[in-house]
């Protein structure tokens, strides 16, 4: 059992660990980071609740097997739900946190709650299904949650810097797309795999190498263009200043969609 347990709770903490590596600017305090994976885990027991009532929906007015039942299921069942869940883990641990003052931060926080969801997830699934589920997890499922949470992450930080520029608009449609985006995602990574069809099963792997690279260049680029977080006022009181450029940085950083 401890052997599983280190197994189930390995891959979790090193992706934790390579993120928090990444914040080169500045380092957000451990207390915070340790709140939105317990938050994170937390949303666990939204999930297996919300998702035993839309599976059992799901079931009455789909026909179990079919294409069309999977993809229901799988995107709206489990996908929406589980996001949502990570979603506002995230959100009402560190959407109002004085830490939260560069753009990156908004991956660094969305990991954790999202990699606090797969460990609890995890050490289901090992105790369960043992090592061999153990090992395959570890290649696919919980880094494919770290993933869904940089993308999350890209957005979350997005909505916190438009929101504090002013532009609530903006702030709102990357807040949507910080919960559509890894949703849609996660949907298509379950489908392929319980679809039953040899094509999204290649389909699958393709997506999950893909979904590896992407991800891990949009962490890279993310941390080392990364810009601090300011109020509007204080950023028009400064002369764009705050931003440590003016104009340059200011378009940079309110321009990128």
């Amino acid at each position: 059992m401890p052997i599983l347990l280190f197994l189930a709770a390995a891959p979790a903490v090193a992706l934790m660990i390579y993120i928090y590596k990444k914040d080169s600017v500045e380092k957000e305090p451990v207390g915070l980071l340790a709140k939105l994976v317990f938050f994170g885990a937390l949303s666990v027991i939204f999930a297996v609740i919300a998702e035993l009532i839309l599976g059992y929906i799901v079931n009455q007015i789909f026909v179990p097997g079919t294409m069309l039942h999977a993809f229901i299921d799988n995107f709206f069942a489990v996908a929406l739900i589980e996001e949502l869940g990570k979603f506002y883990a995230l959100k009402w641990g560190s959407w109002k946190n004085k830490a939260f003052n560069y753009r990156f931060d908004g991956v660094v926080y969305s990991v954790c709650a999202s990699l606090g969801f797969a460990l609890v997830e995890n050490i289901m699934y090992v105790a369960d299904g043992g090592f061999g589920t153990g090992f395959s997890r570890a290649l696919t499922a919980v880094p494919a949650h770290a993933i869904f949470g940089v993308f999350m992450g890209l957005f979350y930080g997005r909505a916190k810097h438009f929101a504090n520029f002013g532009d609530p608009a903006n702030s709102k449609k990357n807040l949507r797309l910080a919960l559509w985006v890894p949703a849609l995602i996660h949907g298509t990574y379950d489908f392929c795999l319980s679809a039953n069809n040899d094509f999204l099963l290649l389909f699958f792997f393709v997506l999950l190498v893909g979904m590896y690279i992407v991800a891990f260049r949009a962490v890279k680029k993310a941390a080392q263009t990364d810009i601090p977080i300011v109020s509007f006022w204080y950023n028009a009181n400064t002369n764009n200043d705050g931003w440590g450029e003016s104009e340059s940085a200011n378009n940079g950083g309110a321009g990128e969609e």
